[in-house]
Order: C-alpha cells, then sequence, then structure tokens
C-alpha cells in the first residue's frame, strides 16, 4: 500500500493535486480521523489501522508542508473507525472505535498550560521546525468522564459539530452484532450525553431516522439547516 496527500483546490472547476510533504509521515493505513485546525494552520491524524490498530498522533503543517509525529503521554488505546471532531474553541474530541472490543470512550485533545512544557506534554518526533512548533504549542491528551445517556460502544460512526461549536452529534455504526440509526448529542462544554428524538421531516419520507448504517458519512448543512448523512453499508 501507499500513503499519498491531494489538495482539491475550492473553485468553479475544483482540480486535484498530489501533494510531497517532508518530515516523518504516517504509515499506510485506514479507519483513522484526521480533522483541520484552521487557527494553528495544521492538520491532526490519529489512530486508524495500520496492519494493527495504533494510537499514533501526526500533524501536518500545512504551510511548511512537514509531517510529524507527536509523542504524547497517556494516550486513548490503539483503535480505528472512530470519529475525530474539532470544537470552535480548538479541541480535537475523539469518540468510540474498535480496538479487539467495541469502544464508548471519550477523550479530548487541547492544548496544555504551559506548565505542562517541564513533563514533555507535546514532542515531535523529528525535525528543528517541527520542535520549534511543538515547544510553541504544547498538547495532551485526557479521558473525559461523562454523564447522562451515553451510545453504547460502536465503530464506523460519523460525528459532525452543530452551529453552536460545543455540541456533537454521532449518528449510527455497528456495536458488533448490527448496524445502528440512533443519534447522540454530546456537550463537550458539560460533558453531558443525551438521546436525540428524531421525527419524520416536512415533505420528506416518512421515516423518522435513515436506515441503519455504519461507514456512512455525515455534514452540517447550512448555519441551522441540520445534519446530513450520505452512504454507507
Amino acid at each position: 500500500p501507499q500513503l499519498a496527500m491531494f489538495l482539491l483546490a475550492s473553485s468553479l472547476l475544483a482540480t486535484w493535486t498530489e501533494l510531497s510533504a517532508n518530515g516523518s509521515w504516517p504509515t499506510p493505513r485506514h479507519g483513522h480521523s484526521a480533522v483541520f485546525c484552521p487557527r494553528r494552520g495544521w492538520m491532526l491524524l490519529f489512530g486508524g489501522n495500520a496492519f494493527d490498530p495504533t494510537n499514533q498522533l501526526f500533524r501536518f503543517d500545512v504551510a511548511r508542508s512537514e509531517w510529524a509525529q507527536l509523542k504524547l503521554a497517556g494516550p486513548p488505546s490503539k483503535r480505528e473507525g472512530h470519529t475525530a471532531t474539532l470544537t470552535a474553541d480548538g479541541r480535537m474530541v475523539v469518540f468510540g472505535g474498535y480496538s479487539g472490543k467495541f469502544l464508548s470512550d471519550v477523550w479530548e485533545l487541547a492544548e496544555a498550560p504551559a506548565a505542562a512544557a517541564e513533563d514533555g506534554v507535546a514532542a515531535a518526533d523529528d525535525g528543528a521546525a517541527a520542535a520549534a512548533n511543538a515547544s510553541a504549542v504544547r498538547l495532551a491528551w485526557r479521558r473525559v468522564e461523562t454523564s447522562g445517556e451515553a451510545p453504547c460502544g460502536r465503530d464506523g460512526h460519523s460525528s459532525v459539530l452543530a452551529p453552536d461549536g460545543a455540541t456533537l452529534l454521532i449518528h449510527g455504526g455497528f456495536d458488533g452484532s448490527r448496524q445502528l440509526s440512533d443519534t447522540y448529542a454530546l456537550d463537550t462544554t458539560s460533558w453531558g450525553w443525551r438521546r436525540v428524538a428524531t421525527s419524520p421531516a416536512v415533505g420528506g419520507s416518512g421515516e423518522e431516522a435513515p436506515p441503519a448504517r455504519c461507514m456512512h458519512c455525515a455534514a452540517w448543512v447550512g448555519g441551522e439547516g441540520g445534519e446530513d448523512g450520505c452512504g454507507g453499508v
């Protein structure tokens, strides 16, 4: 297998371009997550299956076109098929996935106080530029204790950020015995879960929720428009 990066330019006539990059590339994998942090100008890639599940974390600096592996203390367990979602204030929230069992845990990756630098909270594995970036912005993992009605362990689900910038919507997935069609909301300020009650849309198919599915995608459409799912198995 090969690992490659492509950029889709935004225009009326969109074009793909394969990118070249320096640094420590991730190995080829599937089932990983990736989020882009506009404030920092980097992409964070986590986990996936590189012949076996992994919990590696990589950063791609867009301006430098450079990869670096971030070796942080206390990471989540190895996993694939999870989701990672970036909140409006720049935190990456990881939910679920599979690592020999179906997971339902929640993890937050966020900038750490400067004092945490003494503990080596974030470190790049190569490159002076990458090391400089890592020392300027410290990142730390923490497992989040949640409350409320939480979803069961699953992989292959979708996650989107609601317009309030702090609520995650989790939909569908696979729990090891069946595909799912449920939807849950996670408030990342209080860390409370709730199951979302759905009803048929006006002018829609009459169904309260899409048929059960996994390995689909979902995107938020418009400011208050709602979540739009696509595809799946």
